[in-house]
């Protein structure tokens, strides 16, 4: 089975009655959602946004979450949609991360980078997030409520905290992403957990499509090493290969372009998120030929060893075209490829030293 092949395989009111309450549903949605899309003067006072926000915007929101593109890059995309038509100023979408078990930022906007980096809810965290998984949209307004939340945050962003907004999205019976919301320049009403409500029931299903079917089931998740902790495995590979007469091939790829590209699609990505996908995808698509490895933040190493023909240039083709059905912006990149080296055993080196020193 191909690369690119492989990557495809992963992957009740009396009708009567109804008007008046609809139309008084619609003029109070109308109400909520211009308090939410407020902003305010030097003053402080607030002021409507430019452009009155009928309910047809919150239509246009929904219409353009599910039309969005199939790729993973569609959920920054998405978070970019949610953000501006709410006015958020401090959130982000958290993933659910199945082999760590932890919802972590996918996208965000207003976090520092401590923040970034330790906002990594666990599911079943406590009774309120338990609730999130439920199904509800919780808005958290007291300190003891916020407190339990304080480890995922920086002492900069805690010092600024009065509010937690979780917003649960739910497919398959499961959740699967949380848009956390910090900090919104709209007013808050007892009736905005409800319009965030339908704007998850939206994308809760496109999340599901464009990441969650895609990367669910992919195992692997590529060590992290260096030249010399990677010294034993390639003598094991060496030995075995000799034994089987197949050649071994090392090859270290530059991921940054690639990284970049997509990155540019939207500046909300967070790029450490985008970098471990990456390395998901690649590990689970090379599964049965090989081995992938995290050499940094922008590096990755192959270790081939079970193809009948070695053909690296082509292995390489096929992995990038194979990468396009997980990020379709990829695909409008004709040119895309990796910055790589590529090193065969015994042609290059007949000891995993002299190898991996021709790899640097």
């Amino acid at each position: 089975m191909g690369l690119f092949d492989r990557a495809v395989s992963l992957f009740a009111l009396d009708p009567v009655k109804r008007s008046p309450v609809i139309g008084l549903l619609r003029k109070t949605k109308n109400i909520i959602i211009q308090r939410l899309q407020t902003k305010e003067d030097k003053t402080g006072k607030e002021l409507p946004v430019e452009g009155e926000p009928h309910i047809s915007s919150l239509h246009q929101l929904l219409s353009r979450i599910t039309s969005l593109s199939g790729g993973i890059e569609s959920i920054a995309e998405l978070f970019s949609l949610v953000r501006d038509f709410f006015k958020l100023s401090k959130s982000a979408i958290l993933l659910y991360d199945h082999l760590r078990m932890v919802f972590s930022p996918w996208a965000s906007s207003g976090l520092d980078q401590t923040t970034l980096h330790r906002l990594r809810i666990p599911l079943g965290f406590n009774k309120n997030f338990n609730r999130v998984a439920n199904g509800e949209v919780l808005i958290f307004n007291e300190s003891g409520q916020i407190k339990e939340f304080n480890p995922f945050f920086s002492a900069r962003e805690n010092s600024a905290i009065n509010q937690l907004i979780f917003v649960p999205f739910i497919a398959d019976s499961k959740l699967i992403a949380v848009l956390l919301i910090i900090k919104m320049k709209g007013i808050i009403d007892l009736e905005t957990p409800g319009i965030l409500k339908e704007v998850s029931l939206a994308a809760a299903p496109h999340i599901y499509q464009a990441r969650e079917k895609k990367l669910g089931n992919l195992s692997g998740d590529g060590k992290t090493v260096t030249f010399e902790s990677l010294q034993n495995r390639v003598d094991e590979l060496i030995d075995k290969c000799g034994k089987r007469n197949r050649s071994l091939v090392l090859i270290k790829i530059s991921i940054e372009h690639i990284t970049n590209t997509v990155k540019k699609y939207n500046e909300f990505i967070d790029p450490f998120r985008l970098k471990e996908d990456f390395l998901r995808i690649t590990g689970s698509l090379l599964a049965d030929i090989g081995e992938v490895f995290r050499l940094d933040s922008n590096y990755l190493i192959l270790l081939i060893s079970e193809m009948q023909i070695m053909d690296p240039a082509m292995l390489l083709h096929q992995l990038t075209i194979s990468l396009g059905t997980f990020f379709e912006i990829l695909k409008a990149e004709h040119s895309m490829g990796f910055d790589e080296k590529i090193i065969v055993y015994p042609e290059d080196g007949d000891s995993s030293e002299k190898l991996l020193s021709n790899l640097k």
